[in-house]
């Protein structure tokens, strides 16, 4: 099976009733708001939006996008609304569904901390309870391997 994104399947099936691509382009972003509420509420943070899906033979990814205003300075920890106008992407295995492996990659904002007397000058914000900063498995997969253990 070739790789397939959620738009393109989306966008195939909409076209195939009769809809013009103008009226298509809107509904995407409403679909991918729907099933980050009814799929994944309560799993991943309420500030990240889904963006797209690839589903290949032995993978699907979800591709995430932040959309929060402010952040928590991890040292300091005043909330910070001061974006560095840069981004991180970064890649976390999750639970695998219907045999295949899961992938989450979230792009996450960089911030400033404006606290003058904090040593951390940017940082990028965190997903609590989603994943830690440094791994490469969500804490749903983490506590699950260990489980499994």
């Amino acid at each position: 099976m070739e790789r397939q994104t959620g738009s393109h399947v989306l966008s195939a099936t909409l076209a195939r009733g009769s809809c013009s691509p103008n009226e298509i382009a809107p509904i995407y972003p409403l679909e991918m708001e729907a099933r980050t509420f009814f799929d994944w509420a309560g799993i991943v943070p309420d500030f990240l939006l889904l963006h797209n899906i690839e589903r290949e033979d032995t993978r699907i990814q979800y591709d995430w996008a932040s959309r929060s205003r402010d952040a928590v300075c991890p040292r300091c920890e005043p909330i910070s609304q001061a974006p560095a106008h840069e981004y991180v992407d970064q890649l976390w295995q999750d639970l695998p569904q219907a045999g295949r492996t899961v992938w989450h990659d979230v792009r996450r904002q960089k911030d400033v901390c404006r606290h003058p007397e904090c040593p951390q000058h940017d940082f990028v914000e965190r997903l609590p309870g989603f994943a830690d900063e440094k791994a490469r498995k969500t804490l749903r997969f983490q506590r699950h391997c260990v489980a499994r253990a």
